[in-house]
């Protein structure tokens, strides 16, 4: 079982630049998104919420506001409302961020799972370019 530590709070900003830096290392893009996330270590050791940042094929990243101490690979099951699309899927730790954040790798997504994240990223997409015409 992973070594898991309570959460403590944290002083750092949510923007830290360590925080941007490894969200660039990411293999598909991610769009920038809103929705709540509740997040279950696989086991029961450990339970949060967070709020999504953003949004890939692939994973997403969270906002909290705590600080955790998951170790890359930690299993967990994610629960994701974003722009009212609801689902679960199961994922695993990518990052730890000390600025309140966790990247999280989807992992085992079913086909209707998959085909559901790929809708709402084609939704995200046009959102985006409606936003960037405005501009």
């Amino acid at each position: 079982m992973p070594n898991i530590a309570e959460p403590q709070k944290s002083a750092l900003p949510e923007n830290d630049m360590d925080f941007h830096d490894e969200m660039e290392r990411r293999g598909s893009p991610r769009l920038p998104c809103e929705g709540t996330a509740e997040v279950s270590v696989l086991g029961g050791a450990l339970r949060f919420g967070g709020r999504v940042r953003n949004l890939s094929t692939t994973g997403c990243c969270l906002s909290t506001d705590v600080v955790f101490q998951l170790e890359r690979g930690t299993q967990v099951e994610i629960v994701l409302t974003v722009d009212g699309v609801n689902f679960r899927v199961a994922g695993g730790v990518r990052s730890n961020h000390r600025v309140r954040g966790v990247g999280l790798e989807f992992m085992c997504v079913s086909n209707r799972c998959a085909h559901l994240i790929q809708e709402l990223i084609a939704d995200l997409e046009a959102k985006a370019r409606r936003e960037a015409k405005k501009n």
